[in-house]
């Protein structure tokens, strides 16, 4: 027992924890740790020079052609509220940075496109209707 609370079969005292080998320690944490919520964090974003980064500020995965990572994982630490607008902005900003690699930078809902997608493939937009003349009476 550690204090009140015995630390499941590595030490029963202060002492046989201080006692406890690296190795030791090291296989109680890996069979101990877990997390609950709000998974982040562990494919560190950066410069590829790095050798502890996953991806690059593209979110490019190193090594991997064709594959990026677009969730709370890049994230470089848990924010402090709920990781659900964060991924969705970083999903957001990964379709961005596709479609430009794709020479589609175009694409995408616009304030005067009224829609998403890429000029090449979309149907053009249709002319509105034209607007009736208002008289007095169409007024009421």
């Amino acid at each position: 027992w550690v204090g009140s609370v015995e630390i499941d079969g590595l030490a029963n005292s202060v002492e046989e924890l201080a006692a406890a080998s690296d190795q030791a320690l090291r296989e109680y944490i890996l069979r101990s740790a877990n997390t609950t919520w709000h998974y982040s964090c562990s494919a560190k974003m950066g410069d590829p020079s790095d050798p502890d980064v996953v991806c690059d500020p593209h979110l490019r995965v190193k090594g991997v052609q064709g594959l990026r990572v677009a969730d709370a994982s890049i994230m470089p630490f848990v924010v402090s509220g709920n990781t659900n607008a964060a991924s969705m902005m970083i999903g957001d900003k990964c379709a961005e940075l596709v479609l430009r690699d794709h020479g589609l930078e175009d694409a995408g809902a616009t304030k005067n496109s009224g829609g998403g997608g890429c000029k090449k493939c979309a149907p053009a937009p249709e002319a509105p209707e034209e607007e009736p003349e208002l008289t007095p009476m169409s007024r009421l």
